[in-house]
């Protein structure tokens, strides 16, 4: 498969964020998400298809961070994700896993920017959320999310 064109039109991104920028990031999100969910709960045969389509998801999600200056609208989309997990529990662990990955993303892409962060109120109340969830791989989901998102602001 040729990534090019995906290739191009993410260097078109630029510095500056769009809406409708978020809103791919949003979809690149839900896509690894179901993703995630599909692992879970996949028939024998297509592991390699749900992997390489992890793979694929995980490079755009880091071609487009590295294109942002600014990572607060990527804030805003893990805020609103967590704000609205699934209620089943499958659901909900392959969200706060997306935004794992999501979150190392930011944190790669900010490393080759050297962008100052502060971290963002309104997503330390939704990991505060998690980190109390009933579920235990979701409080340690939000308590993993916090401590990459944290090293981030800390080292910058």
């Amino acid at each position: 498969m040729s990534y090019r064109p995906l290739q191009l039109w993410l260097g078109k991104l630029g510095p500056k964020l769009h809406s409708k920028d978020i809103g791919y990031i949003s979809d690149l999100c839900r896509h690894l998400r179901k993703s995630l969910q599909a692992t879970v709960e996949l028939v024998c045969g297509h592991e390699l298809l749900n992997t390489l389509l992890q793979s694929s998801i995980e490079d755009c999600l880091l071609e487009i961070a590295k294109g942002i200056a600014d990572s607060r609208p990527l804030f805003d989309v893990m805020s609103t994700a967590l704000e609205n997990l699934p209620p089943n529990s499958i659901g909900a662990r392959a969200t706060t896993g997306s935004m794992i990955i999501l979150a190392h993303m930011i944190v790669v892409a900010s490393v080759s920017t050297n962008a100052q962060q502060v971290f963002p109120e309104v997503l330390l109340l939704q990991l505060i959320k998690s980190m109390l969830h009933l579920d235990v791989e979701i409080r340690l989901s939000g308590h993993q999310i916090f401590s990459v998102l944290r090293s981030q602001i800390l080292t910058t």
